[in-house]
């Protein structure tokens, strides 16, 4: 593929074809059609397991580095300490993001095709100009 091939790809990927009408605003990652709503909440569920299995890890991880230290392992606290501030890292993340789906799942609704139709057809009215 050629670089103006891809260019006028690219375009056509950014901008919605002719005819279409209505205010359009992108947002990443948005709410799509029902169709794909099934793909969507099996995505959710991988990335949230794995998510959950990170988690589990870590948790024990730093109880397994924890006992080590206590017993004398070497290298002393300093890997206990390491491995809680993954922990405490990946936690801030997991709260982060929740907090940012629910701030989301409230602001961003999807549009709904009639209605964007239906507000798309208006009559134009020309001001009258007194002089």
């Amino acid at each position: 593929m050629s670089t103006a091939e891809r260019f006028r790809h690219s375009m056509q990927l950014l901008s919605p074809r002719l005819g279409e009408e209505g205010r359009w605003v992108v947002v990443p990652g948005s709410v799509r059609t029902k169709p794909s709503s099934q793909r969507r909440a099996l995505r959710q569920q991988r990335v949230l397991k794995r998510r959950r299995f990170v988690l589990v890890v870590l948790v024990w991880m730093a109880a397994g580095s924890l006992a080590t230290a206590l017993l004398g392992a070497p290298g002393g606290w300093i890997p206990p300490i390491a491995i809680d501030a993954a922990l405490v890292g990946y936690a801030a993340f997991l709260i982060e993001t929740k907090r940012r789906r629910i701030e989301r799942s409230r602001k961003v609704r999807p549009i709904d095709q009639r209605r964007a139709r239906r507000e798309a057809e208006f009559d134009f009215f020309e001001p009258a100009i007194s002089k």
